[in-house]
């Protein structure tokens, strides 16, 4: 099913059928009681044909911009959620087996206090304080519109082509303002997703699903809108084009993607000291216990990969950290080259070579999992400890 999705113009598709709600909102169990079936709206109804399973009926979410819209409670971030798990596919009984996004789909979120390191934000954050550089945008503890902003430029930068975005996870005003606030503070430096949504699509070719709930600023961009009412999906695409809509805002010059940063020697040591015991270890990978799927310790790193949704089994918790173990020993064939560049060379040699060239000899066996090149990138972005230069800075 994923593979036909770009045969008809779509990034993702849910069958009619799906069980979309999950038992909680901390479980990934499908819910057993009270659950709508999914059933698309005729109007955006797509029906695929397969070989073995023949015509298979549900929403095509096309390619551009589309705005998922509701009331609170009526499944418009369970949906979002299962797109993001439809790169995987499910067993039997999940309730979202045929629930499918484009492998290169990726969920984008605010990550107040997360390290970035280097990338060019310009686009979005037009000024800094202290005279800090857009277009190299280092920090420690970023705020959540400059976090989100490097993340969407770090996740086009590796070859997303559908971000999902979900404005419950999103800083406010970096997803949207409304033009009350554009007359009363012109001086913003921010340059919102919204102004800038189509030029993803029309320049870069990535699309977007937006889950919005509490303005109709978005609808003026979007290209469908859905809207989730007891969580069964209805077709809003014209009535939403009838509205008297916000104007979409001129956007201050190209939308520039790009990544100048080289990597400087000494990267991905996995050297663990702990001072307070008085010992050391040469190398500390391992999830960190109680938060398997959320933090990797990796040397005297704690990498915070919460935010990757893609991560969904311990073991490519394990397979990041020994990816970047590999990135130690290729260390100097690293320097100079961009994080983007080199995760997609370790990627190369893990998908030539099989995942066993990840386990260290004389080691006890390790159990990896295979992971995607935007989840080993974004795990190399948020390291504390990398070290980068920035081509002309």
């Amino acid at each position: 099913m994923q593979e036909r999705l770009g045969e008809h113009g779509l990034v993702a598709f849910i069958a009619d059928g799906s069980m979309l709600p999950r038992a909680s909102g901390v479980s990934d169990k499908p819910a057993r009681r009270g659950v709508m079936p999914f059933r698309a709206p005729e109007e955006a109804a797509v029906v695929l044909d397969f070989p073995n399973a023949g015509k298979v009926r549900g929403l095509g979410i096309h390619k551009g911009v589309t705005v998922v819209i509701g009331g609170g409670f009526h499944g418009k971030s369970t949906l979002l959620n299962a797109l993001g798990r439809g790169i995987y596919p499910h067993i039997a009984g999940d309730g979202r087996e045929r629930v499918v996004a484009c492998k290169q789909a990726m969920m984008v979120c605010a990550e107040e206090g997360r390290s970035v390191q280097g990338i060019d934000i310009s686009s979005f954050i037009s000024t800094l304080p202290g005279k800090a550089d857009p277009r190299a945008f280092f920090t420690k503890n970023a705020s959540g519109s400059t976090s989100e902003a490097a993340a969407i430029v770090e996740n086009m930068l590796a070859g997303a082509d559908l971000l999902l975005i979900d404005e419950d996870s999103s800083a406010a005003n970096f997803l949207m303002r409304d033009r009350h606030m554009r007359k009363l503070i012109p001086e913003d430096p921010i340059t919102p997703l919204l102004d800038r949504v189509r030029q993803l699509y029309e320049a870069h070719r990535v699309s977007t699903v937006i889950i919005a709930g509490g303005s109709s600023d978005c609808l003026g961009v979007a290209d469908h809108v859905i809207a989730m009412r007891g969580y069964v999906p209805v077709d809003l695409t014209a009535e939403a084009r009838a509205l008297d809509l916000p104007q979409t805002h001129p956007t201050a010059g190209p939308l520039a993607i790009s990544d100048r940063r080289q990597l400087l020697p000494g990267n991905f040591d996995p050297l663990y000291i702990n001072e307070r015991m008085n010992k050391q270890g040469p190398v500390r990978i391992k999830a960190l216990r109680g938060q398997e799927l959320e933090i990797i310790e990796y040397g005297m790193d704690l990498i915070d990969v919460r935010s990757l949704k893609g991560i969904v089994d311990a073991d490519q918790m394990l397979t990041i950290g020994y990816c970047l173990l590999l990135a130690r020993q290729l260390a100097p064939a690293a320097t100079g080259l961009s994080p983007t560049v080199f995760a997609r060379m370790l990627i190369d040699i893990v998908r030539e070579k099989g995942l066993n060239v990840l386990q260290p000899p004389d080691a006890p066996p390790v159990f990896f999992a295979r992971t995607r090149l935007l989840e080993l990138v974004g795990a190399i972005n948020r390291l504390r400890s990398l070290a980068v230069q920035v081509d002309g800075q």
